[in-house]
């Protein structure tokens, strides 16, 4: 797009052009939809199955807390091993391990 701005004057009005682009959508027509071969299902949720869903759902977005001792099948526990040296310091650039066990 072209625009030559400080050409235009207000105080002195003469003849300006400007340049502009025009999109147009296409048309477009559906299907007929009522002549389509489409399976409908009628799926009966139980409370159970909203229940697990819930849990599903808390634990993939809860808060990650510490606790002293595991509790349940579902805890995870995160183990961190580090290469140290002879003193116990652990060196830099060492290998490094973490191991995530459910």
């Amino acid at each position: 797009m072209e625009m030559d701005v400080p050409a235009f004057d207000l105080n002195n009005p003469g003849e300006y052009t400007f340049n502009f682009e025009i999109g147009l959508k296409p048309e477009f027509e559906l299907a007929d939809l009522s002549k389509a071969d489409i399976t409908g299902y009628n799926i009966d949720i139980t409370d159970e199955m909203l229940n697990e869903e819930v849990e599903r759902l808390q634990n993939r977005y809860g808060n990650m807390t510490d606790k002293e001792a595991v509790d349940g099948a579902n805890n995870v526990i995160n183990v961190t091993f580090e290469e140290v040296d002879a003193e116990g310091n652990t060196v830099e650039g060492g290998i490094k391990r973490i191991i995530l066990y459910c």
